[in-house]
């Protein structure tokens, strides 16, 4: 099957992390900066202890994936999803054009502005069933979804690490942000809506009275509502604390000394804005719980539903830890510090940031720590000059790499998902790919360099780029039609022989 092909993939990945750990050596931190020291091989006794620690340091990662399972199966338990499918795709069958654009930008802006890859998960097999529904190929559909996460977050302007070790707010860079993002989120709108050719409607919709569906769209409004409430920091964006002050006024409600909220809701609930996928995870698990008790679900079929969830978002678990013991492999063999020392030497440019960028996306899966091990490398070394720099190159190069990375999370889900290969996707993508990354490349040169004369250079050079290859297209259709052309006729003249 193609699914087993994503992990053909990450197995390739892995051997590759453990053989490159025999040929170059490994760079340490400690106070005195990076140190050069000697080889570090990653053994195969080593993926075990390794595989441990991966599955340790991403445990709430993993049980979000997990918990979003559950979710989809306890609808489909329902008998309610399908519809919900059908009637969604129903509003939008004389317009699926404005069905893509709202789907792009509702998933691409809240992951913008909430700086977080994982939270718009829970509203990605929704849209792709919707949009397959609506005859859009599963390539298309992937990349309005999960290609729309991405490059959103691509323009992210809140950042923790990036943030914290930069010593940088959310309104630092935030025109360069912005602009990288909504170039990244109209691009997918264009590339879909002219490049793609869309299908007739998967099969005929069907509609339904909406008293049987409100349920499930309040959850899902509801759902949306609390992840921009709960995943965008209100505070840092526009000092407003209020979130803060209602929750603190919760909790000074008490019975003995014992605050009522939190013995009942529990101490780990936090305020709108400083949210996790825990969080999160938690209300989905609730909203999971709800829904089979308004269908009334019965308790075996609730279970059952349940662990149907588990075993089909079982592999998604495994994906996540098979790409993060990349991770673990280059860093506890410290060959990425060694190869970032090469690139970068004393001083970074934008080629050379931009490369190690592209590496960290590929030997740092998880975001949170790729930001962390990348800056500290440099901020270990004698390099100049790349704070500037690596204060927007890294956010978007790096996001944008994970469209094509063989260990970037969110497609390796999408592909198994699909059941699509990953040279297929490769090929689907390239040339819009190439076109994206020039075309950053030229927002970063001009927001740091503004409009000198390479610059303007380097976007003579991406139109040339980009008409060639939309001429390419055409041309390439329209052979295309050419040869379809007489089949058609040859049949024709057939079925008259044969009348005669």
């Amino acid at each position: 099957m193609k699914k087993y092909n994503v992990f053909k993939i990450l197995t390739i990945v892995i051997l590759l992390s453990m053989v490159l750990s025999y040929f170059i050596p490994g760079s340490n931190l400690s106070y005195a900066g990076l140190e050069k020291g000697t080889i570090i091989p990653v053994t195969f006794a080593n993926l075990f202890s390794n595989g441990i620690t991966t599955v340790s340091a991403l445990i709430t990662t993993i049980i979000w994936v997990l918990v979003i399972g559950v979710f989809y199966f306890v609808l489909k338990k329902t008998g309610k999803y399908e519809t919900l499918v059908e009637n969604t795709a129903s509003v939008f069958d004389t317009n699926r054009g404005l069905f893509v654009v709202i789907t792009v930008f509702a998933l691409g802006l809240v992951t913008l502005f909430s700086g977080d890859l994982l939270a718009m998960l829970i509203f990605v097999p929704f849209l792709y069933d919707v949009l397959t529904k609506l005859g859009f190929s599963k390539l298309s559909s992937i990349l309005a979804t999960i290609g729309s996460v991405i490059l959103g977050f691509s323009g992210s302007t809140y950042t923790y690490y990036i943030n914290q070790y930069m010593s940088l707010t959310v309104k630092d860079n935030l025109t360069a942000k912005i602009t990288i993002g909504l170039i990244g989120l109209v691009s997918i709108v264009a590339f879909i809506l002219v490049f793609n050719k869309n299908k007739k409607l998967n099969g005929e919709i069907r509609k339904s009275t909406m008293k049987k569906m409100l349920p499930l769209y309040i959850t899902f409004i509801l759902l949306f509502v609390f992840v921009v409430l709960g995943f965008i920091n209100w505070n840092a964006y526009f000092g407003f604390k209020g979130f803060e002050t209602f929750l603190e006024n919760l909790r000074e409600a008490k019975v003995s000394g014992v605050s009522i909220f939190d013995a009942v809701f529990g101490a780990t609930i936090v305020p709108f804005g400083q949210w996790q996928t825990y969080n999160l995870g938690v209300l989905v698990m609730f909203a999971s719980i709800l829904l089979s008790l308004i269908y009334r679900l019965k308790i075996n079929d609730f279970f059952e539903a349940f662990g149907e969830g588990l075993k089909k978002a079982f592999p998604y678990a495994i994906i996540i830890t098979l790409a993060n013991l990349v991770l673990v492999n280059v860093y506890s063999s410290g060959i990425f510090y060694t190869i970032s020392i090469a690139i970068t030497g004393k001083t970074i440019n934008l080629f050379t940031g931009s490369l190690t960028s592209m590496l960290s996306s590929i030997a740092y899966p998880d975001y949170g720590y790729s930001a962390q091990f990348t800056l500290t490398s440099l901020m270990g070394t004698t390099a100049t000059g790349y704070q500037a720099l690596f204060a927007i190159t890294y956010q978007a190069i790096y996001s944008l790499f994970l469209l094509i990375s063989p260990t970037s999370i969110l497609l390796l889900f999408a592909l198994y998902k699909t059941d699509t290969r990953y040279i297929d996707w490769i090929k689907y993508i390239g040339k819009y790919f190439l076109v994206l990354l020039l075309a950053y490349l030229l927002v970063i040169a001009i927001f740091l360099k503004g409009f000198n004369t390479p610059t303007i250079i380097f976007m003579l050079a991406i139109l040339v780029v980009l008409a060639f290859i939309i001429v390419a297209f055409k041309s390439k259709k329209e052979s295309k039609e050419i040869k379809e052309e007489p089949k058609k006729e040859v049949k024709k003249d057939n079925k008259k022989t044969n009348k005669k």
